[in-house]
Order: structure tokens, then sequence, then C-alpha cells
């Protein structure tokens, strides 16, 4: 038998490394490229959501309990918000503490029924009265606290104690 030459050899060692080297090359960039997109757009919206500011008015509170808290014939829970920030807001959910466990509703205006969203937003100083659909049978009377969303991470109303929903 024969063996392969010695030049051969090292030819063929040298091609398998600058393949791996390029392929590893390629890879290395790739991933730096979509994690610098990734980081300027979380820096951006950071940025951005630095700006933003929401309240709850406190003394607007209602709770409906006409319906039965299910899908079909959801309870609301009704206040008015506030942005009191510099920057559009939607994306809205309360988050309702009750009895050791969070319950998460979305938040819908009260009037029109429609969903804040980006071309639907809470536009800065401006108030309107929202609902959230409570879609679970829970004693809303019973609540611990209340809070509101939006879809800035870190831009919520805070924790809402007394919350007055006697039936």
């Amino acid at each position: 038998m024969k063996a392969i030459s010695p030049f051969i050899a090292s030819v063929l060692l040298i091609a398998i490394a600058i393949a791996s080297g390029v392929i590893i090359s390629t890879w290395y960039t790739s991933l730096i490229k979509t994690q610098s997109s990734t980081v300027g757009t979380q820096a951006q919206e950071s940025v951005t959501c630095s700006y933003g500011g929401i309240r709850i008015l406190t003394e607007t509170i209602k709770c409906d309990f006409s319906g039965n808290g299910s899908s079909a014939a959801p309870e609301y829970l009704n206040f008015s918000v506030e942005n009191s920030g510099s920057i559009n807001l939607y994306n809205f959910k309360v988050l309702i503490y009750l009895q050791g466990i969070t319950y998460q509703f979305d938040v819908v205006d009260a009037l029109t029924n429609s969903s804040f969203t980006d071309s639907n937003p809470l536009k800065p100083d401006e108030v309107r009265t929202v609902k959230a659909n409570i879609t679970v049978d829970m004693p809303l009377a019973d609540a611990t606290w209340i809070e509101l969303l939006t879809q800035c991470p870190g831009v919520n109303s805070g924790k809402i104690y007394d919350i007055d929903c006697t039936p």
C-alpha cells in the first residue's frame, strides 16, 4: 500500500484549516452583527421609554359586577389614566393581585372598546377612561393592589392599594 505524500497531506491539512477558519469567521461576523443590532434596538427603546410616565387617577376606580366573570359576560374594572410622560403609550395590561395570585387582563378604551396600539396610543398629557374586562370570577373587592403596565418595561402606574370595589 502506498501512503499519500507528505506534501499532499500538508496541502490538505492547510485547506481544511482555511475552510474551517472561513466558516467560523462568517458565523462569528453574523453573530456580532445580530447582537449589535439587538443591543442597538434595546438601547433605543430604553432611551425612548425613559420619557414615559403613566398614572391611574385613583379616585376614578370603579367596578362593574354586572357580568359573571366569564369571557361571555365579563365584569369590568374601570378607571382613568393620564399619560404623564412625553411619549405615546399603548399595549396596556392591568395586573390585579388577589389572594396570592397575580392576574393579568387587557385594557381597552372604555368609550370605544378599542385597544391601545402604536397607531391608537394614549398621547402625552391625555387622560382617558379605560376598562379591563375581567374574565375570571374573582371578588374584586378583595384585591390587594392593581398596577397598569405599558409597552415600555419600567413605565407603569406603580401599585395602587386600597381599591374600593365593594359590590
